[in-house]
This record gives C-alpha cells, sequence and structure tokens, in this order.
C-alpha cells in the first residue's frame, strides 16, 4: 500500500524544531550567559567588600590593642621613674642623715675623753701646787703615782692598753727598734732591755708603736732580727 508524504508539511514542522531548538538555544545561551556573568561579578565584588572590611577591622583592633599596651607601658615607666626618684631621694637623705650622726657620734666621744682628761688635767694642777709646799717626797710620789693610776684606767675604760716591758721579745710588728746595745747574757739576745716610750693599743689597731733598745749578744744581730720578723 502506498503512503503519500506532504514535503510542504515536512519541512515546515522540521523548520519549526529547528526554530524551537535556536529558540532554545538563544535563551539558554543568554540566561546562563547574563545569570553567571551577573551573578559572578555581584559575588566577588561582595565578597571583596567584605573582606575589606573585615580587614580593616581588624586593623583598627590591633591598633586600639597597641595603643592600650603603649599606654599601659608609659604609665608603668610613669610609676617606675618616679619610685626611681623617691629611692634617690631617700637615699640621699639617709647619706646625710648618717654623716651627721656620725659626725656627732664622734664629736660625742670626743667630749667625753676630754672631761675625763680634764679631771686627770686638774689632778696634775693640784700636784704641782702641793709640790711647792711638800716638805716630804714620798707624799709627792704617792700622789703621782695614784694620778698614773688614774690615767691607766682611764685608757682602759676606752678600750686602750698600754704596752712594752723589758724582758720581752722583740716584734717589729709592734715595735719600733731605736737602737742595740751589747749583752752579755745569751737569753736577752734580740729582747728588749729598754724602754723608750710605752705603746698603745686599741683593740686590735695600734695606735702607736712602742720605742725600745733591743739586746745584742753576737755579730749575727741583724740576722737574727731578720728571723724574728719572718717569725711572727
Amino acid at each position: 500500500m502506498l503512503v503519500n508524504f506532504d514535503k510542504t508539511e515536512a519541512n515546515f514542522e522540521t523548520d519549526d524544531i529547528d526554530t524551537d531548538i535556536y529558540s532554545n538555544s538563544e535563551g539558554i545561551t543568554s540566561t546562563n550567559s547574563e545569570g553567571i556573568t551577573s551573578t559572578n561579578s555581584e559575588g566577588i565584588t561582595r565578597v571583596n567588600s567584605e573582606i575589606t572590611i573585615n580587614n580593616s577591622d581588624e586593623i583598627e583592633n590591633e591598633k586600639k590593642k597597641i595603643e592600650n599596651e603603649n599606654m599601659e607601658l608609659n604609665k608603668k615607666y610613669k610609676e617606675l621613674y618616679e619610685t626611681y626618684l623617691r629611692s634617690l631621694a631617700d637615699f640621699e637623705n639617709f647619706k646625710k642623715r648618717t654623716r651627721k650622726e656620725s659626725l656627732n657620734n664622734y664629736r660625742s666621744g670626743q667630749t667625753e675623753i676630754l672631761k675625763d682628761i680634764l679631771d686627770i688635767s686638774d689632778d696634775f694642777e693640784r700636784g704641782r701646787e702641793f709640790l711647792t709646799n711638800c716638805k716630804n717626797e714620798n707624799e709627792f710620789l704617792t700622789g703621782l703615782e695614784l694620778i698614773a693610776n688614774k690615767f691607766k684606767n682611764l685608757l682602759v675604760s676606752h678600750n686602750t692598753l698600754c704596752y712594752g716591758e723589758c724582758g720581752e721579745d722583740f716584734d717589729p710588728k709592734i715595735h719600733e727598734a731605736v737602737a742595740s746595745e751589747c749583752v752579755d747574757d745569751p737569753e736577752m739576745d734580740c729582747k728588749i732591755i729598754k724602754i723608750i716610750r710605752k705603746g698603745f693599743i686599741k683593740e686590735d689597731e695600734i695606735l702607736r708603736p712602742a720605742q725600745v733598745i733591743v739586746g745584742r749578744f753576737d755579730n749575727d744581730f741583724e740576722e737574727k732580727l731578720e728571723n724574728t720578723a719572718e717569725n711572727k
């Protein structure tokens, strides 16, 4: 059986299909290109603006943080500097006060010693007056001995001792040999045989060395003196 096919309708329908397909393709292209372009550009711009805002906020916060830290450091610096100035002033006042107290103590000590010496000076004045009218020499010597003992007691009260006796070993650290003399006794070799001037010592400090004459038994005296000094 034969079927008649209308080319005109077939072509028309074909044209319609092609037209629809073309129309759809234009719509897809237009929609996709416009939509994607519009959406992407707006989104990127918005994201960039948000990033910029966030970065500026972070920078601002960091700036404020640094400013606050600087303010705290400046505050602590001022406090420490003021403390330093107060300490420096206190130390200067302490030095002045200590110097003044030391000077006052020194003067006070001098005054006390002078008061004691004045009493002994009065005793000497009375002894001189007594010597003028004295007919008994022993009485004068007794009075003189009392004055000497009073002076020794004064020195002891101030922790000062008198030293230097005949027969002691010569010690160059505390004795000053002004001369030497020959002796017959070998036991008196390098020993003190005469006191020229008494020595005085206060605690461990030599106020004045004793001036003495040292015995010499043979010609090796100088060498023995050196050995004595080294052994002390």
